[in-house]
Parts: structure tokens; C-alpha cells; sequence
């Protein structure tokens, strides 16, 4: 015999009663959710501080490193000085110069900044620096646009998540190559096009296409990688307002396109065979392109896609069409800068710089995309606001607020696992880092260079020469280029060699095939000193350093210098 249990029908309704009345009380008190928000931010908030004061005494050291961090940035000093000389950059090579393959915004910007401060290595990474904080800046207003709330939560929430960015980026900092820092072009080229989306994805006016044209034209002129990121916001545009994209494409047809024709006629040519026909000489490896590079970022980024995903799946399942068609420019933006990246990396003696889009713009577009999420987020995944016009078959809407924060949390507590996975230890950190034995190595360096017989040629340091009291020449890197590229050496290094112009040449290698770059160097020259393990050296990209002096073979004795 079975025995039936009468529920009391009332009993659901004092349940929800007692919800409601619970809910409304704690939204009452928690400003909408701040409270929450707050908590949910916290957690990769500490650790992205935590991060970036594990940097701070790399990043002080390393600024005022008195020689190269990275072998090229003597080259852009080098080119920053003829720019204050009043020299044009793009000339037919010679022993005084030889300019590198890139196009030459950065290389004024810094000029600019040394009509003040002086043409040297702090003036130049300084600009770097400025655009990684700029960038910060533009990133601030991009977030602070995701929020409907009350001004003072706007800023908040913005603030958290741009240390929230810049922990990311330092986390990649080493992976990257340690370059955000250095005198290279790269920091200004990610400022340029970061500020350039801005202003075609969050603005709709006609003059925020002139701005977005101008700036991602000044991105092309610091850096032809730029190209690939024109097409795709072009496209944009076209299909999102044509009158936007008219403008956004005249203005940059007569700064690149015009320009360039300008330029290049100017410079006899050497624009053109400098910035494209050099390039056209490296080879490509498609192997590269498709599978290691992908598989190097996929596996160093997989917590940080997961939160991405988790978080992009609030947008799209649980919001309007319309809220969804604004983030994707964003993650267009993302997959191409991931695509510029393999490309790079792809290129003939490429470097790991070249990873810099890809681990940019996706953890900004990610955050975007949680900052959105986390907006709408209803204080313990429960709204009942959601079931009064919800259908109760529709189970997947009667529990929206559940699942919306069960994957805010778990977007939250993902990226926190990859910030916590990538925390730098202290043997990375002290790879990238000048010491001050480090800092004494490079007075003893400089000391000895100054005693040298001048002039002094320094083929993979050439602002070193500079600061010996010789003049500034050629880069050892710009000529492997031109050689590549099929040009012979300039006439004028084999006769300065041969005459003996340089009685002194500071080399970083030893060996035939490193000898044969210089034309006459055991012919004419003599191995007179060895620094050992004395020499003082770089701490990003090409690992190298002055360890060898030759001299003159025909110097008189007394004038030699081996003390």
C-alpha cells in the first residue's frame, strides 16, 4: 500500500518570496553588483601587480644601461644623429652608413625627443616607453567605454583591468624578446596601431576616420608590417559605412601611397629597395607559418584563449545580435595580429619581436570582452528579473544568470591561471638584467675603446665608436642586408680597410665565416686583445658583445693600447 504526500502549493512561492526579498536587499547595498565585481577582479589584479613589480628593477636597470641592450639600438642612435645632422636616411650604402630596412617614423620621433634631451640610449628607449604607457593610456578609454554604470565604477573597473593588461604584457615580456623596452620600433608601431583601431571601432564620426587613417598610415611609416592591418580595417570599414571607409582609404592612399612615390623619387630609389626589394630577399618558411609558430603561441596563451572563449561565449549566447557585432572588429584585429606574427616569424632571420602583435592585441581583446561579460553580471547568477517574460520551457534562458556567472568566474579564474603560470622567476629575470657587474664591464669597455688608436670601427656597435670619440659608421647587421639583397660591399669600406683609415676594429666574433664579413680584416689587422669572460654584453636578441681588438698591422708599437 502506498502512502501519497501532499506538498503544500505554497510553499515554492514563500521560497521565491523570500529570494526576491533577498536579492533586492543585497543589490540595494552592493551598488549593482560593485561589490562582486570588485572581489571577481581582485584575484588577477594582484597578481598582474605582482608581475609588474617584479619587473620594476629589470626595467630601471635595463633603461639606464649605458650600452646596447639589443646589438641594433647603437644603429638607431646612428640614425637618429644624421637625422639631427640634416643627412637623408635612405642613400646608396657606405662606410659611414647604411640604413636599416625599416620605414623611418620612429627614427624622427626619437630625433624629436633629442633636440631636448640629447641623442643617446635613454632618450631613445624612452620613446618606447612613452608608447607602452600611452598605450596603457588608450586602452584605459577603450575599456571604460564597455560600461553603462556610474562614472567613478567606470574608472574603476578600467583601472583594474589596464594593470590587469599591462601584467599580461609583462608576462610576455621575456617570451617576447624583451623589447617593449628597447630603442626599437616596435613599442611606437603597437601604440600607433592600438590608438588607430580606437578611433575606427569606437568612433563613427567622419573625422575619426581621418584620425584612424593618419595613424595607421604613422604605423606603416614605423614599421611596413602595418600593411596586413590596413587591409583588414579597410574591409571594416567598407562594410560598416562606406563614407568611413572613402575617407579612411584617401587618407591613407596619400600618406603611404603618395608618400612613398614621393620619398622614393627624392631618394634616387633607395626608399623602395630599402624598405620592400630587401625584404623580397628572405626566404620563407611555410612550416614556420603553419604549424610552429601557431603551436609556440597556442601552447604559451591556451588558460589566456580558454578565458577568452568562456567569456565571448556570455556575448554571444546571451546578448543582442547588435552587442556582439561590436567585438568583432576587436577579434578580427586579434587573429590578425596573430597571423603578422607568424608571418614574422616565418621571415628569414627573424627574431622573437616578432611574436610582439600576437601577444598584444589578443589579451586586450580578451579583457574587452570579460569587461563586457562582467557588466551584465547579476550578484550570485541570479536575476528573477529574467523569468517574468521567459517562456518556463526555455530552460537555457531560465538559467542564463547561473550560467552567466559560471563563466564569468571561470573566464576570471583562467586568466588568473595563466597569470599565476607565467609569473617570471628570478633566473629568467636576471637573464634580461644589467647588474652592476654588468654596469662595471661596460665602463671598463668604454674606457679601453676611448684608449684605442682612432678611428675605431665597431661593425655590431657603431654608436660605441661614438662614444670612443670616432665617428659614426655603418651597422654590421644593414650590411649583411644589402649583400644579401645582392649588392656589393661599398667601395668605400674595401678602401678604407685597405688604406687604413679605422686603426682599430672592435669585433664581436671570431672565426672565417665571421672574418669574411669584413673585407681584409686578417689581411690587414692583427688579433691584438681578447676580453674574455670581461666583455660586456646585450640582454635582448642577438646574444653578442665586443670581445676582440684588432689593430692596424703597419701601427707603430708605442701607440698600442693593452693595458
Amino acid at each position: 500500500m502506498s502512502v501519497r504526500v501532499r506538498v503544500s502549493p505554497t510553499a515554492p512561492s514563500h521560497k521565491v518570496n523570500l529570494l526576491h526579498t533577498t536579492i533586492t536587499f543585497i543589490k540595494k547595498n552592493t551598488g549593482k553588483n560593485i561589490v562582486a565585481k570588485v572581489l571577481f577582479l581582485s584575484i588577477p589584479t594582484v597578481l598582474a601587480i605582482s608581475i609588474i613589480f617584479s619587473f620594476i628593477p629589470a626595467l630601471y636597470q635595463r633603461f639606464y644601461y649605458p650600452l646596447d641592450l639589443e646589438w641594433m639600438e647603437s644603429g638607431i642612435l646612428v640614425h637618429v644623429q644624421r637625422i639631427l645632422e640634416g643627412k637623408s636616411l635612405f642613400v646608396e650604402p657606405s662606410v659611414n652608413f647604411i640604413p636599416f630596412a625599416y620605414t623611418p617614423l620612429y627614427y624622427y620621433v626619437t630625433s624629436f625627443f633629442s633636440l631636448f634631451f640629447g641623442p643617446d640610449y635613454q632618450t631613445a628607449r624612452g620613446v618606447s616607453l612613452i608608447s607602452l604607457f600611452a598605450s596603457l593610456f588608450i586602452a584605459f578609454f577603450l575599456f571604460r567605454n564597455q560600461f553603462i554604470s556610474r562614472q567613478y565604477r567606470k574608472n574603476l573597473f578600467s583601472f583594474f583591468t589596464v594593470i590587469i593588461f599591462l601584467g599580461l604584457l609583462l608576462s610576455n615580456f621575456i617570451f617576447s624578446g624583451s623589447w617593449l623596452d628597447l630603442a626599437r620600433v616596435d613599442t611606437l608601431f603597437l601604440f600607433l596601431l592600438l590608438t588607430s583601431f580606437y578611433f575606427t571601432a569606437e568612433k563613427k564620426s567622419i573625422s575619426s576616420a581621418v584620425i584612424a587613417g593618419a595613424l595607421i598610415s604613422m604605423a606603416f611609416w614605423t614599421k611596413q608590417t602595418a600593411f596586413p592591418f590596413i587591409i583588414i580595417t579597410g574591409g571594416w570599414l567598407l562594410f560598416v559605412s562606406r563614407r568611413r571607409f572613402a575617407v579612411y582609404t584617401a587618407i591613407i592612399a596619400l600618406l603611404c601611397g603618395f608618400g612613398v612615390l614621393l620619398w622614393n623619387y627624392y631618394s634616387d630609389n633607395w626608399l623602395w629597395f630599402y624598405i620592400r626589394k630587401i625584404h623580397q630577399n628572405h626566404s620563407f618558411d611555410k612550416n614556420i607559418f603553419l604549424n610552429d609558430t601557431p603551436l609556440l603561441l597556442l601552447k604559451r596563451e591556451y588558460w589566456l584563449w580558454l578565458s577568452g572563449i568562456a567569456s565571448a561565449s556570455i556575448i554571444i549566447f546571451f546578448k543582442r545580435s547588435g552587442s556582439v557585432s561590436k567585438f568583432i572588429f576587436w577579434w578580427i584585429i586579434s587573429f590578425t595580429s596573430i597571423i603578422v606574427s607568424c608571418l614574422g616569424m616565418a621571415t628569414q632571420w627573424a627574431h622573437t619581436n616578432a611574436l610582439l602583435p600576437g601577444i598584444f592585441f589578443p589579451p586586450l581583446v580578451i579583457l574587452l570582452t570579460l569587461l563586457s561579460s562582467l557588466e551584465h553580471l547579476n550578484i550570485c547568477g541570479i536575476s528573477l528579473s529574467h523569468f517574468s517574460d521567459t517562456p518556463a520551457r526555455n530552460i537555457i534562458f531560465k538559467l542564463k544568470p547561473q550560467i552567466s556567472t559560471f563563466l564569468v568566474l571561470l573566464s576570471i579564474l583562467l586568466l588568473s591561471i595563466h597569470l599565476h603560470k607565467h609569473f617570471p622567476s628570478k633566473q629568467e629575470l636576471s637573464k634580461i638584467t644589467p647588474t652592476r657587474k654588468d654596469y662595471y664591464k661596460a665602463k671598463i669597455t668604454l674606457n679601453r675603446l676611448r684608449r684605442l688608436p682612432s678611428p675605431i670601427l665597431v661593425p655590431y656597435h657603431p654608436w660605441y665608436a661614438v662614444l670612443a670619440g670616432s665617428k659614426a659608421h655603418f651597422h654590421l647587421h644593414a650590411l649583411n642586408d644589402i649583400t644579401a639583397a645582392g649588392k656589393p660591399y661599398p667601395q668605400d669600406l674595401v678602401k678604407a680597410l685597405k688604406s687604413g683609415k679605422y686603426k682599430s676594429i672592435v669585433y664581436d666574433r671570431y672565426g672565417s665565416i665571421y672574418h669574411r664579413q669584413i673585407p681584409g680584416l686578417l689581411k690587414y689587422y692583427k688579433l691584438e686583445y681578447r676580453f674574455g669572460s670581461k666583455y660586456a654584453p646585450v640582454f635582448s636578441g642577438n646574444p653578442c658583445g665586443v670581445k676582440y681588438i684588432w689593430i692596424r698591422k703597419n701601427l707603430p708599437e708605442h701607440i698600442h693600447d693593452t693595458n
